[in-house]
């Protein structure tokens, strides 16, 4: 049962017993797997420092929207931090790849103009207008959130 976990949790942590905390934690990532928002806010109570980010990054990547029963888990400061990772990036409106805008890209316009100037395209192989080539990825871009890595902006935000 996941709560008596966490009451084993508390207790480990509070009696400084590492072995049995361990153990506590090692049983709680399976019954929580499914529940970002509570592995932050135990990752926060009880200082589990390997699930905060992942949990963040879940809950950035996730294409739902923060609710009122993600603020009565997390509490108001770390969703609005949140919001606040989420709303920094925008998603391309012609391929709905995650971008951020206050960042500059990390592969110059330049080189893929001459890149694109360099290459022989056949009037049915026009590649894909350059504004709107993803600069932040060499794989073809995921759509939506879900693939996009918020890791970086999450832990300048949280001051992690």
């Amino acid at each position: 049962n996941t709560d008596q976990w966490i009451s084993v949790l508390k207790l480990a942590t509070m009696w400084d017993f590492s072995t049995v905390r361990q153990s506590a934690i090692d049983k709680l990532v399976k019954s929580l797997r499914t529940s970002p928002a509570r592995r932050v806010a135990l990752a926060r109570q009880y200082e589990i420092n390997s699930w905060l980010v992942p949990a963040l990054n879940e809950l950035a990547q996730r294409e739902e929207p923060l609710t009122e029963d993600d603020v009565a888990i997390m509490g108001l400061g770390d969703v609005l931090r949140l919001a606040q990772v989420r709303e920094t990036y925008s998603l391309c409106p012609q391929c709905g790849t995650p971008r951020n805008p206050r960042s500059p890209p990390k592969t110059s316009w330049a080189m893929l103009a001459a890149a694109q100037a360099a290459s022989a395209y056949t009037d049915t192989q026009q590649p894909a207008p350059l504004s709107h080539r993803s600069p932040w990825a060499a794989d073809p871009p995921k759509t939506g959130r879900a693939g996009f890595d918020f890791t970086p902006h999450i832990k300048q935000v949280f001051g992690l």
